[in-house]
């Protein structure tokens, strides 16, 4: 009897281990669909109190190649005294090498500050958000940005104004691990 018992249970150990593993969902629990549209956004939650002109550089193509016009997004921002966001999407199947996010339009010319809350990343369904405290830990400022509280001061420098970050290698492999 003991030897019948035993059989039994091995048979039934096997036949649910090899068994066809299909998920069951249960009726209560709705299914959630992922839409994969492949499409980097990156939003910048910010403030400044003036028009301005930010724009986003994008290398996809070879970690060797510079930033060029053909491959920059464009916002026009409203200056306001409240936080406000833009959002910067890159074209479909894109994900870059490096990037560039410029907050200053160098016709303009403004020495006055952009507060940065914080800047989010998503790819499909994943998403990550860096705190504007730690920008600097993933982003080099130029020489025309003086870090301050909670953002940067645009500035001329040598009669020259190009206001920018470059996001360091920390931040696209984060990206990888992440999106």
């Amino acid at each position: 009897m003991k030897t019948l018992v035993l059989i039994f249970s091995i048979f039934l150990v096997l036949s649910c281990k090899n068994g066809n593993n299909t998920d069951i969902k249960s009726i209560d629990s709705p299914i959630k669909t992922v839409v994969k549209d492949d499409i980097l956004n990156i939003t910048l939650h910010f403030k400044t109190s003036e028009d301005d002109t930010f724009e986003l550089f994008f290398v996809d193509d070879h970690p060797d190649t510079s930033f060029s016009e053909s491959k920059k997004l464009v916002r026009n921002i409203k200056g306001s005294d409240t936080y406000q966001v833009v959002t910067f999407s890159l074209p479909e199947q894109v994900f870059p090498y490096h990037l560039r996010l410029d907050i200053g339009d160098n016709s303009i010319q403004q020495e006055t500050p952009v507060e940065i809350k914080s800047i989010r990343f998503q790819l499909n369904a994943n998403t990550f958000e860096i705190d504007g405290a730690i920008m600097d830990s993933f982003f080099q400022p130029n020489a025309f940005l003086e870090p301050s509280y909670n953002g940067y001061l645009r500035q001329i420098r040598d009669g020259k104004y190009d206001p920018f970050l470059v996001a360091k290698p920390i931040l696209i492999k984060k990206m990888e691990l992440e999106l």
